[in-house]
């Protein structure tokens, strides 16, 4: 990660370095707290502890849909579980101590479908609707999928 006065050449040697020497493969992205992977892994992390926290999930169940899932490696809990609390602790205060680099998530409205057996926001794919942003969702029928049927997607 480069500053304001880092020179191509060090770029450059540091990447060599990185390649060559560590057998490495670098990311590039601009200086700030997290860079790349910290910068989505520890919010996924606290939210994880946050839906173990809200008894939303057992820890097993968590770390296990994101194995099966999501198909990481391990789970989040599992995780924190070999960086430590306080690693992760310090990495959050950091972003936060760096003015709040990281973004909000987005508002999300859940998916509401049509009353089943209506023909209300039909379309030939399936049913869709609309949240208050104007972000639409759509649900496709399953070619197995009775008319008119309303099946969680």
């Amino acid at each position: 990660m480069p500053s304001l006065l880092t020179t191509d050449e060090t770029v450059r040697r540091t990447r060599e370095f990185v390649e060559d020497t560590l057998g490495k493969q670098p990311t590039a992205s601009q200086d700030r707290a997290g860079f790349v992977v910290n910068a989505l892994l520890v919010p996924f992390i606290l939210s994880a502890i946050r839906m173990l926290k809200s008894s939303f999930a057992t820890a097993t169940d968590i770390d296990r849909g994101m194995v099966l899932g999501a198909a990481h490696p391990q789970g989040p809990l599992a995780l924190v579980d070999l960086i430590g609390l306080d690693t992760t602790k310090a990495a959050a205060e950091s972003f936060d101590a760096a003015g709040g680099s990281q973004p909000s998530p987005p508002r999300i409205a859940p998916l509401q479908l049509p009353r089943p057996g209506s023909n209300e926001d039909r379309t030939e794919e399936g049913q869709s609707s609309a949240d208050a942003s104007g972000l639409v969702f759509r649900r496709h029928r399953h070619a197995t999928e009775p008319e008119g049927k309303s099946v969680a997607a």
